[in-house]
């Protein structure tokens, strides 16, 4: 393998794949012991690499094609900073359960976030705002028939999702 760089010393690598045709190498790299001396610094030995972020892009998305992402157990609406906050505590304890779960981070609406949601395959969609947080109840909808239920609140994310896994599993 011919770098074409001629600082590099001893060890070179490349990171390449069949999936990106005559332009296969996505990484590479080497050591180059003497360069920092080169250029004006002291004599200590180094290693490096670059990886091209747009072959990089074009080979993960060939591969979301080929592999679809598992369902999700449960995707968090959260509407506003108390329930993105109550949010976040829930689905940490869902995933500490052995559940699924996911939210969005970006404040997004109500609408938005549902189709994030159905995109993510999501069994069900638990939505709470500041309304819900009040009155301590969330809705549970179920992605699939499209129902909707109350949901009480637990005090604590850990009971919340010990109930809400018994929940999954009817």
């Amino acid at each position: 393998m011919v770098r074409g760089l001629d600082y590099y010393t001893r060890t070179t690598f490349e990171l390449v794949t069949s999936d990106l045709g005559a332009q296969s190498a996505i990484g590479a790299g080497g050591r180059y012991d003497g360069l920092v001396k080169q250029l004006g610094g002291p004599d200590v030995p180094g290693i490096g690499f670059a990886m091209g972020m747009e072959r990089l892009a074009l080979l993960l998305e060939q591969q979301q094609k080929a592999v679809s992402a598992p369902a999700l157990d449960f995707f968090v609406v959260a509407l506003g900073a108390a329930a993105q906050k109550k949010g976040f505590a829930l689905i940490h304890a869902l995933r500490k359960s052995g559940l699924t779960a996911a939210m969005d981070y970006q404040d997004r609406s109500l609408k938005n976030q549902m189709k994030q949601a159905g995109k993510a395959a999501a069994r069900f969609a638990i939505i709470m705002g500041d309304e819900e947080l009040a009155k301590g109840a969330a809705m549970l909808r179920n992605m699939e028939s499209s129902e909707q239920s109350p949901l009480a609140i637990a005090a604590d994310a850990d009971t919340w999702a010990r109930e809400l896994a018994v929940l999954s599993e009817e």
